[in-house]
C-alpha cells in the first residue's frame, strides 16, 4: 500500500534527523567539573564519562528535578522544557509507525529501541548524557502518537463507512 510506504520512509527520515540533531546539538562540548577538577569529555575514558554522565535508574531524574526545584537550584522552565521536549519528540514517530505497523506493541517496541539507541549514541560519542528517563518519556511519546493514529483511523473508518 502506497500510504504505508510513504509513512515508513517519512518515519525513517524523521528518525535520522532526530538522531543527527540529538548527537551533535551540544557540540562543541563544554567542560565538566567534578570534585573541583575540570574534565573535557574527550579526555575522559568512556567508563569515566559513563560514570559521570549516565543515569540508569528509572525516575531518578524526576526526583532530582523535584529536589532541585524545592531547593531553588534549577529554573522550573528548564525542567518543563526538558520533559515536554522528550514527551513531544516521538509523537510523530508513534503516529507514522502506527500507519506502518498498526500494532501497539510493535510501535512501542520499535520506539523504545530507537530511544535507547539515541541515548547510547549520545553517551558513546560523549555529546550528551544517557538518561533512562528520556527513553521512558520518548516511549510514552510514541504511545501518544499511536493513540492519535488509532483515533484518526477510527474516525476515518466511521466517516467513510457512511
Amino acid at each position: 500500500m502506497q500510504t504505508k510506504k510513504i509513512a515508513s520512509r517519512t518515519a525513517l527520515v524523521f528518525l535520522i534527523i532526530i538522531a543527527l540533531f540529538m548527537t551533535f546539538k551540544s557540540l562543541p562540548i563544554v567542560l565538566y567539573e567534578k570534585g573541583g577538577m575540570k574534565f573535557e569529555p574527550s579526555y575522559l575514558s568512556l567508563s569515566d564519562y559513563i560514570r559521570i554522565n549516565a543515569n540508569f535508574i528509572p525516575l531518578k531524574s524526576f526526583f532530582d528535578y523535584g529536589s532541585k526545584i524545592a531547593e531553588n537550584r534549577i529554573n522550573t522552565s528548564i525542567v518543563i522544557r526538558n520533559i515536554a521536549a522528550n514527551l513531544i519528540m516521538f509523537i510523530p514517530i508513534g503516529f507514522l509507525l502506527g500507519i506502518v505497523k498498526e500494532k501497539y506493541a510493535k510501535v512501542v517496541g520499535i520506539s523504545a529501541v530507537f530511544a535507547l539507541f539515541l541515548e547510547a549514541v549520545q553517551l558513546v560519542t560523549k555529546s550528551m548524557t544517557f538518561d533512562i528517563d528520556s527513553v521512558i518519556l520518548r516511549t510514552i511519546s510514541a504511545s501518544i502518537g499511536f493513540l492519535l493514529y488509532f483515533l484518526c483511523a477510527t474516525v476515518i473508518k466511521k466517516v467513510t463507512k457512511h
